[in-house]
């Protein structure tokens, strides 16, 4: 699998472009390649929330090019999510070494799928001061497809 920023992460949202290639559960026979486009949008700047904020999102997975065997099987098995973090000490396959407010960050959103590809959510940050020996809080767009996972982290200091 290979990951490409079409637009860079940043405080106005971002798009990648995930290839799949030849995948497990012979997705794509005779070899080829599926490319899943995934963006996203927020309705203002994240880095400025502060306890209490809500802050809306908009999210879109949608089938790029295909090569080979791969027609859709790879994008109908595929979808994006919205995650808050809660209930989560740290960030799921990072190399963040500090443990996060598990609890700071709560996120609701429809899932997008291919079949039904726009979505939107919001994350609502936690009205009581951050734990001090945990600063850091995350969200993240849990973005799964067959064979693999790519998990966009958005990480805060809210001491």
């Amino acid at each position: 699998m290979d990951v490409a920023a079409v637009r860079q992460p940043s405080a106005s949202g971002g798009e990648l472009l995930i290839t799949v290639r030849d995948v497990a559960g012979n997705l794509c026979p005779g070899g080829g390649s599926e490319q899943i486009r995934v963006s996203w949008s927020f309705a203002r700047n994240p880095a400025a929330l502060r306890h209490g904020d809500t802050l809306s999102v908009s999210y879109r997975i949608e089938k790029g090019a295909s090569t080979g065997g791969c027609t859709t099987h790879v994008s109908d098995r595929s979808y994006v999510a919205l995650t808050g973090g809660a209930g989560q000490g740290s960030i799921p396959g990072s190399a963040f070494p500090r443990p996060v407010d598990q609890g700071r960050f709560e996120a609701r959103g429809d899932r997008a799928t291919i079949v039904s590809p726009n979505a939107t959510g919001v994350v609502t940050v936690g009205t009581t001061p951050s734990n001090p020996t945990r600063p850091d809080a995350y969200f993240a767009f849990d973005i799964a497809v067959p064979g693999a996972q790519v998990f966009p982290v958005y990480l805060y200091g809210l001491g």
